[in-house]
């Protein structure tokens, strides 16, 4: 995902302010989407992408 260097400081701001991650906070964002569109909130912290293929 590409944030506009506004929109990434803020977010980096907001981590630390609520002493988390930038990650955990876009976890959080994407349970709500599917909470909204009543889809079970199945987003996980832990979760690793997987690597791209060559």
């Amino acid at each position: 995902m590409h944030l506009t260097k506004a929109a990434a400081k803020e977010l980096k701001k907001l981590a630390a302010d609520r002493e988390t991650t930038v990650h955990a906070l876009m976890v959080e964002g994407v349970n709500l989407v599917f909470q909204q569109y009543g889809l079970p909130q199945i987003a996980a912290a832990g979760a690793r992408p997987k690597p791209a293929r060559k």
